[in-house]
């Protein structure tokens, strides 16, 4: 890339690079990798889309700076956020994404009537710094702390069967 080029961009969004408006809708964006952030997707609206098996070298495994509607993000890993990292989601299923230090399934997030199963981190296993709102936390797994949750805003959640290797099995520094 010569000058004025945004280096973040060409590394980012393994599957799909969106403006802010751009839509993504009915769509599997599977096995897809990213240098920097949102392996599956960076940016855009994804609508009914199921976001797997994706890779982020840093942060967002499935998506970054993202806004999700009835979407699947499953089995995504990044170094922070495996799932999803700086976005929002509502009526999602984030289930089974990893990370090997905070928020396996969402991270920096804002979630709505969403589901969080099984997801893996060192802290924040289902989400760390997020807000979530009618959620359920299920099966999560942190080896130190927050199972289910860590630095969050938990508003009318149900937290149930989590783990952590240390303190917070269920809620970290909530």
């Amino acid at each position: 890339g010569g000058p004025g080029v945004d280096q973040y961009k060409q590394m980012s969004g393994g599957g799909a690079w969106c403006e802010a408006a751009g839509i993504v809708s009915n769509c599997w964006v599977v096995g897809n990798a990213a240098e920097a952030f949102g392996g599956g997707a960076y940016g855009g609206n994804l609508v009914g889309c199921t976001i797997a098996s994706n890779v982020a070298t840093w942060q967002g495994g499935g998506v970054y700076r993202a806004s999700l509607e009835g979407s699947t993000v499953t089995r995504n890993s990044a170094m922070m956020g495996g799932g999803a990292s700086q976005s929002t989601l509502s009526r999602c299923l984030v289930s089974s994404n990893q990370t090997p230090n905070n928020a396996g399934g969402a991270e920096n997030c804002t979630l709505d009537f969403c589901t969080l199963l099984g997801n893996a981190a060192m802290q924040g296993a289902g989400a760390a710094n997020s807000t979530l709102r009618n959620c359920a936390l299920y099966g999560n797994a942190a080896s130190m702390q927050g199972g289910a949750a860590s630095w969050c805003t938990i508003v009318n959640c149900t937290i149930m069967g989590n783990s952590a290797g240390d303190s917070g099995g269920g809620l970290a520094g909530a």
